[in-house]
């Protein structure tokens, strides 16, 4: 009975035209990888956002991976929206990214990025340091 009444599920929410109504009952009919398809082919990045975080927090990261980054273009713009959201909010999440997908000139890449980033942070500090030991100076 319970597999029946997931086919007539399935089969009514083919008749619903909005993929933002779609979605978010097939995420919670654990229809995990219809609902990402249906949300790209929607054009909609707020709505493949919306999976994409649904799914990284109910999947293991393995599952996630492998889930969103199957190769196939019909998911390679939300790919693409993962990887822009990672690169701005979420480093880890961008190396998880770039390591399950065997990316290894883009992990180093981003290694080097973010030790520049900690060598100039290095630097400023430094320069913070002697600026205002000049200005305690400047008023004795």
């Amino acid at each position: 009975m319970p597999i029946l009444n997931l086919l007539l599920d399935s089969q009514l929410l083919e008749h619903e035209k909005q993929a933002a109504e779609q979605v978010p009952l097939l995420l919670a009919m654990k229809e995990d990888r219809l609902a990402l398809a249906k949300a790209v082919k929607s054009n909609n990045p707020d709505l493949v956002f919306h999976v994409l975080l649904n799914l990284r927090r109910r999947l293991t990261p393995g599952d996630f991976f492998a889930l969103v980054d199957d190769g196939s273009p019909q998911l390679a713009p939300a790919v693409r929206l993962l990887q822009v959201y990672a690169k701005e909010n979420d480093r880890d999440l961008l190396r998880d990214l770039y390591y399950q997908d065997d990316r290894r000139l883009d992990s180093a890449l981003l290694e080097l990025e973010e030790g520049w980033a900690k060598e100039v942070s290095s630097k400023l500090s430094g320069s913070l340091v002697l600026f205002s030991s000049h200005l305690r100076a400047g008023r004795q």
